[in-house]
């Protein structure tokens, strides 16, 4: 049959923990004791940041697995990244691994 292949040449790409969600801490003293505890107290889910990925060999897996190997370093080392400007950060990532 047309297209078929025998080997797999896609890559995939699961970081479900590429941030996690920022969680605000807030602590209380026991009066007997005098220790802090620390609870958690909200979780803002906004701040986590997850990526997925299938990215199609096309004739070989080389650059599909190089993509899936290379995007998250490039992703989280660049500035926009750092500054929450995710449609940038991933933009500019990959320009950044297309050899």
């Amino acid at each position: 049959m047309h297209g078929w292949r025998t080997t797999m040449e896609d890559a995939i790409l699961t970081e479900p923990f590429l941030r996690l969600p920022e969680v605000k801490l807030q602590s209380k003293q026991e009066e007997q004791k005098s220790a802090e505890i620390v609870s958690v107290g909200e979780v803002d889910m906004s701040k986590g940041v997850q990526l997925y990925g299938v990215y199609d060999g096309h004739g070989g897996n080389e650059v599909s697995a190089y993509i899936r190997d290379n995007l998250v370093t490039a992703l989280k080392d660049g500035d926009y990244f750092k500054d929450d400007r995710m449609e940038l950060a991933l933009e500019k990532a990959y320009q950044q691994i297309d050899i």
